[in-house]
This record gives structure tokens, sequence and C-alpha cells, in this order.
């Protein structure tokens, strides 16, 4: 946190009190402790987010394919979920991809009507903590250079994605990318 200036640790140690001090708090549901209502909850919060422009879920087909994808991700201990609760209800998700010593994290999605709360924001940096805690070297914001996940970087690195299979298991790219269809853009 030592890259954000001086007011933005300010503002962000302000944001953080007046959520908690409002009642927000903020819950860690990590591997097998994951639960099917946790799930359910994840991809409400990003549908009540993006709705029908998401390429996310898109359909029961990719719905069905993030339920299966998370739950074999956290039955390995590599998916975590992040929650931010205010005035009694989930109102936010951050979910990453734990694969020591990388946390590649997403936020997932978050009721607009408690957009004032910047809980999303403060979710980010209660994840970025929780990666420090646990020994996390590379914290990985995800796509995109947006500027709420530019606040916490000093700099961008190009990565790529790989698949790493068994050699008793082999590779099916139609199954294994058909949860992605709705994101090809013809």
């Amino acid at each position: 946190m030592a890259n954000l200036s001086r007011s933005t640790r300010y503002y962000y140690r302000r944001y953080m009190k007046s959520f908690k001090k409002a009642g927000g708090t903020f819950e860690t549901v990590s591997g097998r402790d994951i639960s099917e209502v946790d799930v359910k909850d994840y991809l409400h919060l990003h549908q009540v987010r993006w709705g029908r422009e998401s390429m996310f879920v898109c359909g029961d087909d990719s719905y069905a394919f993030h339920v299966d994808m998370v739950k074999a991700m956290a039955g390995d201990g590599l998916f975590s979920l992040f929650f931010a609760h205010f005035a009694g209800k989930r109102v936010a998700v951050l979910s990453s991809f734990d694969i020591h010593p990388r946390r590649e994290c997403y936020f997932t999605g978050m009721d607009p009507e408690y957009l004032e709360t910047r809980a999303g924001r403060l979710l980010w940096l209660y994840s970025i903590y929780d990666a420090i805690d646990n020994g996390y070297e590379i914290y990985d914001l995800g796509p995109g250079d947006f500027g709420y996940k530019m606040s916490f970087a000093t700099g961008e690195a190009r990565s790529h994605n790989f698949l790493v299979t068994r050699n008793d298991c082999p590779l099916d790219l139609d199954s294994i990318f058909a949860g992605y269809e709705c994101m090809v853009l013809v």
C-alpha cells in the first residue's frame, strides 16, 4: 500500500472507518468452506450489477458453468469469495483464484443500491490485505486498466493464460469453453 499517495491512504482509511461505523463488515469464504448459498449470492450480486449486459453469465449454460467452476476450484482450495455486508445483507462480492504465490481477483458484483457505501473499493482493499496476510507475492487485479484498479497499482504487466492438465486427461476445448460462448464477439 506504500504506492498509494498520502491523500488516497487518508481517504481509504476514512471510507473504511465510515463503512464500519455504519455497521459494514467483510467476510472471506475460501476453498471447501464455500457453500451453495455463497455461490448463489456470488452469482446473484453479479446479475444484479450487470443484468443483460453481463458477459460472464448470459444464460442457463453459462450460469451452470460458473457454478461447476466454483465448486471444482473451491474443492481444490483454489478459490475464494470476499463479501461486503451492509444493512444486514451481502451487498458486494469479489472472487479470486488463489494459486500460490498468485491471487487473481475479479470484482464480480455489487448491489447498485449500496454504491454510496464504497463497499466495492473497500472490498478490493480488504482482499489485498488478506493476500498479504496469507503470503501471496502477486496480487493480480485482473484485466482492464479501470481507475479503481489503477489506484492500487504503480504499474502493469501483460500475462497469458495456459491450460494445464494431467497426461491421462486429454483437453476437450469445446467443452472447456462452452461456458464462454456468449463472450465471443462476431
